[in-house]
């Protein structure tokens, strides 16, 4: 995927002791991953991903990394990392506690036209841009279409028309 110059998003919701979590976030760096997830548990932990993932990209001349925490917000914003995994319903909620900058990944994003699934606090893509996300995830709808590519092109669209 790097070969072809496409972002990669990590989201293996690194959690364990901070020694661990840190060696893991220092090798996603070193491959260049453009986002990661991490579990927001450990203030020390965390701190020290951020710090990592810094150090590691001003070795290597490369951009940082963007860490996101799973849960929350206030912790994770507290520990230098750089925003989290949240439903598009809470992004104002999140914005208004931890300011526009800290970065909100929403998954559970459905289009209008899609089955919701197991998902049970879904949005639109439309509603996830009103709501002010910065980065929605969406799987199903497009990976479980008959025509995926066509699936991608519709919600674009729909993003388009918000």
């Amino acid at each position: 995927m790097k070969e072809k110059g496409k972002k990669i998003f990590l989201d293996l919701k690194f959690h364990d002791i901070p020694n661990t979590m840190k060696s893991a976030v220092k090798a996603a760096v070193k491959d260049n991953v453009w986002m990661m997830t991490i579990h927001v548990s450990d203030f020390e932990g965390m701190r020290q991903c951020a710090e990592i993932a810094k150090e590691e990209a001003e070795r290597l001349n490369i951009e940082k990394p963007i860490i996101v925490g799973v849960k929350r917000a206030k912790l994770a914003e507290k520990s230098g990392i750089d925003g989290v995994v949240c439903s598009a319903k809470e992004v104002d909620k999140i914005v208004e506690a931890c300011g526009k900058d800290f970065v909100t990944v929403c998954p559970g994003i459905r289009p209008q036209s899609a089955a919701v699934g197991d998902q049970k606090r879904v949005v639109t893509p439309a509603q996830a841009i009103q709501n002010g996300a910065h980065y929605m995830v969406v799987g199903r709808p497009i990976t479980q279409a008959e025509n995926p590519k066509q699936s991608a092109i519709d919600i674009v669209k729909e993003i388009e028309n918000a």
